[in-house]
């Protein structure tokens, strides 16, 4: 969704145009270090109060520019403070002259729970969510296709799974922990998005000239789901490590000449 400063919209016969468009998306005013009047526009009007649906709905929150907040690594671990008080509230990282927001922080006693990033020609970019038991991180190519994922269950103090995508539908890295799809299953009410949850969901997927697999999760059957769509031929190198792959999957790829096992 584009967030934008309103002084960026013109407004003719009632309808608010930017660059020369009906404008959908959000609105803000800023007043110094504050972020006032999120409206909403849909079809060049507004059309309600904005609030990012990832945070919790609460109108009394605090919405500062990002750059506002102090952010004390040196001795705090990185906590948000605001006139030197522990922030609670949303941070907006803004461009310009505070004319358009690229990423969304939820902070709480100074601790940020929740990231949404935006492109800046609106499409969402990323989010990162920690909600005490689990970790969540996504990050989106333009056209919406996944490009990265990885959840950590806090609790057990473990990866639950870790995807890079280079490019749309190309595999990069895939790092799965033991008794993944069980897991995932476990904690499926929990995600945000879904993906890669089923062993099918890797046919989707073609891969990298190179490829790292990581994981006690990644098995012959899902090494089979990884490689169903590529030609073998056109790998360069595989990377290998603490897998549950059998001699039989390593004697697959050992066979073509062109691929260095790492």
């Amino acid at each position: 969704m584009l967030i934008i400063n309103i002084k960026q919209l013109q407004i003719l016969e009632e309808q608010y145009y930017y660059q020369g468009n009906l404008f959908t998306g959000v609105g803000f005013t800023a007043n110094e270090d504050k972020i006032d009047n999120r409206y909403i526009f849909s079809d060049c009007r507004k059309t309600g109060l904005y609030q990012n649906k990832h945070f919790p709905q609460d109108q009394n929150h605090l919405h500062l520019d990002r750059d506002s907040i102090d952010f004390a690594r040196e001795y705090l671990d990185g906590l948000a403070f605001y006139k030197n008080h522990k922030f609670s509230g949303i941070a907006y990282e803004l461009e310009g002259e505070q004319e358009f927001c690229r990423v969304e922080h939820f902070i709480v006693d100074g601790i940020i729970l929740a990231s949404v990033g935006w492109y800046v020609s609106g499409e969402q970019e990323s989010l990162k969510m920690d909600n005490n038991n689990i970790v969540q991180v996504f990050e989106w190519f333009r056209d919406g296709s996944i490009r990265k994922i990885g959840i950590y269950i806090i609790e057990q103090q473990k990866m639950l799974v870790q995807i890079n995508i280079t490019e749309p539908n190309k595999l990069k890295s895939v790092r799965l922990g033991q008794n993944y799809f069980n897991l995932v299953d476990t904690y499926n009410s929990e995600l945000v998005f879904h993906y890669f949850e089923t062993r099918n969901f890797f046919y989707n997927y073609d891969i990298d000239s190179s490829l790292l697999l990581m994981g006690l999760g990644v098995d012959d059957v899902v090494f089979d789901h990884i490689i169903a769509k590529c030609n073998l031929q056109d790998m360069s190198s595989i990377a290998i490590s603490n897998t549950s792959l059998t001699e039989s999957s390593i004697l697959k790829l050992m066979k073509i000449d062109t691929i260095k096992i790492n």
